[in-house]
């Protein structure tokens, strides 16, 4: 099999010919840059460069993937959000502050994929699309509505009226929940094979499961029902306490980091929904050593794993030889 129709088949739950190794979250390492000449940040601001940056991931360390952007500022930015895009190649962007302090001052422009960077992301898309499209997965993220609130009213702010002014939250979310929907399907127009949903902020170490099922499961089944195709989902943290309401959603598949017991999820999920992951990106994939990060992707592949990834985002420093061991396990190994 070719690496797209691997992770495609694998994601549906069909059989493939052995287990994917891909990444649905930020791919980009130092390495990679230098191994293409190409840096940040002007790969966040040039198409070109973007998907070819995307495109390392697979020829420099066999990750089969081609996943942009690489942070999640995308929808804020374009938004009126300020953004932190750093000159130092090994950061990520990351939002400053938001110019909003209540919901009607929020109104969604005409003109939304032309503002900031969506422009980039949407042809870079194309591009990706055109070279690589035939043998790699193209996959494209968009800020779910939950995460996407707290980057629009501000962190502290949204949990706050979670709490004390829930109707304003949920009016936030909607707002969110539109953008979301108006670029996820921008990307599927574009080209994408796999639109991600990134939904760091929901995740049940900030949250608690009945939070999240008042505030982020309603928009995020709005948004799959809405966006057509293959969908991902990501959460960050222990996902067991709310995978039930993670099934429900209608992913396709979810991504879930070392903090979720594989075994639970597997039985709860019950083959419904795949499971990507579940390699920890920091004390396994990036500090190693080698001979660890193979133990524990023998070990993820065991537990149930569909497809084999790194648990978020992979560390702009990871040296690409840890990166490579996790893909050598994966094409090697026989369940």
């Amino acid at each position: 099999m070719l690496p797209k129709e691997r992770v495609i088949t694998a994601l549906l739950g069909k059989e493939v010919d052995r287990i994917p190794v891909t990444a649905v979250c930020q791919t980009v390492t130092v390495e990679q840059m230098r191994a293409i000449n190409i840096f940040w940040p002007s790969g966040h601001k040039n198409p070109e460069e973007m998907a070819k940056l995307a495109e390392a991931a697979y020829r420099v360390t066999g990750l089969e993937t081609a996943k942009i952007p690489f942070d999640q500022t995308i929808e804020a930015e374009a938004m009126g959000c300020k953004i932190h895009l750093s000159e130092r190649i090994e950061e990520i962007p990351h939002v400053k502050s938001t110019p909003y302090t209540s919901v009607e001052e929020i109104e969604i422009p005409d003109d939304l994929l032309e503002r900031g960077r969506i422009p980039v992301l949407l042809e870079a898309v194309k591009i990706l699309k055109k070279e690589v499209g035939d043998k790699l997965p193209v996959i494209g993220t968009v800020v779910a509505p939950f995460t996407l609130s707290t980057l629009l009213m501000g962190i502290i702010e949204y949990y706050k009226a979670m709490r004390m002014n829930p109707d304003k939250a949920k009016s936030f979310s909607q707002i969110a929940t539109e953008i979301c929907i108006i670029l996820g399907n921008a990307l599927v127009d574009a080209g994408v094979d796999i639109v991600k949903i990134e939904d760091m902020g929901a995740s049940t170490d900030v949250i608690s499961p009945k939070l999240f099922e008042e505030f982020a499961k309603g928009p995020l089944v709005e948004v799959f029902k809405k966006i057509p195709g293959i969908k991902v989902l990501h959460i960050c943290g222990d996902v067991n306490p709310i995978i039930s309401a993670v099934m429900e959603t209608g992913t396709t598949g979810i991504s879930i980091d070392q903090k979720t017991d594989i075994k639970t999820a597997k039985k709860i999920l019950k083959d419904k929904t795949t499971i990507i992951g579940n390699i920890d990106p920091v004390k396994i994939l990036w500090e190693g050593p080698v001979d660890k990060i193979k133990e524990e992707s023998i070990k993820a592949i065991e537990t149930g794993v569909d497809l084999l990834a790194p648990g978020c985002s992979i560390a702009p420093l990871t040296p690409n030889k840890h990166i490579e061991a996790m893909v050598e396990v994966a094409k090697t190994y026989k369940r």
